[in-house]
């Protein structure tokens, strides 16, 4: 039986944002500040408005003005900071009664000590460039109800690693040296998405509580991507570095040494106790459990890892996926089983349940017994190499009525800087989002393969071209795809992938761009600056703003090549995708003028992804038919 405890209205931002139980009866929630009103958020996308005292009573001004570096902090963010803000709330569950205990802030990551004496959070701070994300690490005493600032200028990517020791006393996390990210940004050429370091550090809680940095190279952990954990002695910590191998971190005298060294198989996500920052181990520390992902094959397994010698024993390795940082493995209190998540190409993601030795697991939940009636495409990774010889690799999900011998059309799903795509192959759906599983369309007859497609600065559309090419010629030499059904999509940046590809090549039958761009200067100057770290540091791989390479901006904007395209597109928007909507709409505005073939789809009220039951539904029937019309056979296309 499932009953309502309060109206509190609550405000998870993350996923691994969760309601901590304090006692048997009170939960701790982020909720929505006590003082905001319904319907009077600001948009985020504003930027720097002047207060409403500086404006003439009744007019419908909005002044925006450049902050000066001399201001303090506060008095630069955002005017959007304020739809962030989170109130932390005590609820208890048998009276309903509500008691806020920390108001106002843009908080994050949220940790309660085991002890529960503290919580631990991040809080966004804010600099002269309101692009530069930064946080403050806080302190609140749940005895007392103060909050104490422990450490600022803390960098993560997603704001997430924070690890608390078992005896409460050491409090980890980390933190990216942007001096040194920025350096060898600027340095190298190459801007393909990798996974971002930082340094790690540890602060003694009962003591002077000042941040020390764990001794090693620079940004030499993953920032976000799997959270520390401690042994059950609360000195020794284990970690995840950036070159996917599991470290030791000594706090005793601030030392790291690297554990495992084998590289066939990426180290992701370590195994911790339920409910804890501890390590998972099943005989005492001796050893610990991490997932892993071979890096040919894609296929995910758990390794026992010895923390001594930094040996390990490959226990499972399977055609699946495990996890993500925000459904991790863990141990039972136990320590006889290993709860997970796990999905295939062919089934969807479902909570599973081995014993500690992997001899035997089992299925736990069945999410979507209906689908059992459907069969679903077998994926494959696809060796090819790209048009100057990198040799790179494809995620291929075939036909669910594949026969050898037989050509299919081949929908390609695309998002260049990302040069680990293939890493999706045993994912159900392939892509990851729900918006977009791509069995809608292996179901029905047709090939999906999303490319890897690393870029370098300046180049993204060659790089696409060099990428995508190959990668289609391959599965047509296999005798896969028929090379004249083509057709290509993508999401954001694979939106906008998509609109390039078409200014290049008439190969494509059919396209749909959703939540895409085509003008990277507008996209640069977006209110907000949100997508200058794009554009300049990130995927974007401009690597300089517009005015120090302005041919360079031009090169690589679809929008002033429109007048190539002669595939058919759909273009896909959501109202409330605030610094991607208006990019899209311009787009659509240049396409009608050149009387390009186009449809526009404009879907009021959702954002970057489609969630909506009814708009998916929508899009996806609409989607269908156009891939239906336009990658049918070339005798049907002749009779329609």
């Amino acid at each position: 039986m499932v009953s309502k405890v309060s109206d509190l209205a609550t405000r998870q931002s993350r996923g691994y944002e969760f309601p901590l139980w304090l006692n048997d009866r009170q939960v701790l929630v982020k909720s929505v500040p006590a003082d905001e009103k319904p319907g009077t958020e600001p948009l985020t996308s504003a930027l720097f408005a002047a207060p409403p005292s500086e404006k003439v009573e009744g007019s419908t001004v909005s002044v925006f003005v450049s902050p000066a570096v001399d201001k303090p902090p506060q008095e630069r963010k955002p005017e959007g900071a304020d739809s962030r803000k989170t109130d932390f709330a005590v609820l208890d569950v048998l009276s309903g009664a509500t008691a806020r205990i920390y108001r106002g802030g843009e908080s994050y990551a949220y940790r309660l000590s085991p002890d529960k004496r503290f919580l631990a959070f991040l809080d966004r701070e804010y600099g002269a460039r309101a692009t530069d994300s930064v946080h403050a690490l806080k302190l609140l005493s749940l005895d007392s109800g103060t909050t104490e600032v422990v450490a600022t200028g803390i960098r993560q990517t997603f704001a997430g690693t924070i690890s608390w020791s078992p005896d409460s006393r050491r409090l980890a996390y980390a933190s990216i040296d942007k001096q040194v990210q920025d350096q060898t940004q600027a340095s190298g050429k190459e801007t393909t998405l990798i996974s971002e370091g930082a340094d790690m550090f540890i602060m003694n809680i009962d003591g002077d509580r000042v941040p020390r940095r764990v001794a090693g190279a620079p940004n030499l952990f993953l920032s976000d991507y799997s959270a520390p954990l401690w042994a059950a002695d609360s000195v020794l910590l284990y970690a995840i570095g950036q070159d996917n191998q599991v470290w030791k971190i000594d706090t005793g005298d601030m030392t790291s040494s690297r554990l495992t060294s084998d590289t066939e198989r990426k180290k992701l996500i370590l195994v911790s106790e339920a409910s804890s920052n501890a390590i998972g181990s099943q005989d005492g520390g001796k050893t610990l459990l991490v997932t892993t992902r071979h890096r040919k094959t894609h296929r995910n397994g758990f390794l026992r890892v010895d923390t001594t010698t930094g040996e390990g024993s490959l226990l499972r390795e399977e055609d699946k996926s495990y996890g993500n940082i925000f459904n991790p493995p863990y141990l039972s209190p136990d320590r006889r089983a290993i709860a997970f998540t796990a999905e295939s190409s062919e089934h969807g993601e479902e909570a599973w349940i081995a014993d500690g030795k992997f001899e035997r697991a089992r299925m736990l939940s069945e999410l979507n017994p209906q689908l059992e009636k459907y069969r679903f495409g077998k994926s494959r990774v696809v060796d090819f190499q790209t048009a100057d010889g990198k040799p790179l690799q494809a995620a291929l999900v075939l036909p669910a009525d594949y026969e050898p011998g037989k050509r299919y059309p081949l929908v390609l799903w695309v998002y260049a800087s990302n040069a680990d795509a293939a890493r999706n192959v045993h994912k159900f759906g392939l892509v990851g989002f729900q918006s977009f599983n791509m069995h809608m369309l292996t179901t029905r007859g047709y090939a999906v393969m999303w490319p890897d497609i690393p870029t370098s600065e300046g180049t993204p559309v060659d790089d696409l071209m060099k990428a995508v090419m190959p990668a289609i010629d391959k599965v047509v030499d296999l005798g896969i795809v028929d090379p004249d059904r083509l057709a290509v999509m993508g999401n954001s940046n694979g939106g906008y992938s998509t609109l390039a590809l078409i200014t290049r090549t008439d190969r494509f039958k059919a396209a749909v761009m959703n939540a895409g761009f085509g003008d990277l200067t507008a996209f640069h100057g977006t209110m907000g600056g949100a997508w200058i770290p794009w554009l300049e540091q990130r995927g974007g791989s401009m690597k300089v703003p517009p005015w120090e390479a302005p041919q360079r901006y031009v090169e690589n904007s679809p929008i002033y090549y429109l007048d190539r395209i002669k595939t058919p597109l759909i273009i896909q928007a959501g109202t409330a995708d605030l610094s991607i909507v208006q990019h899209s709409d311009q787009v659509w505005v240049e396409m009608q003028r050149l009387s390009k073939p186009a449809t526009y789809l404009r879907y009021g009220g959702e954002g970057h992804l489609l969630v909506g039951a009814a708009n998916l539904q929508d899009y996806w029937g609409r989607v269908l038919k156009f891939y239906e019309k336009e990658l049918a056979p070339a005798a049907s296309r002749t009779a329609n």
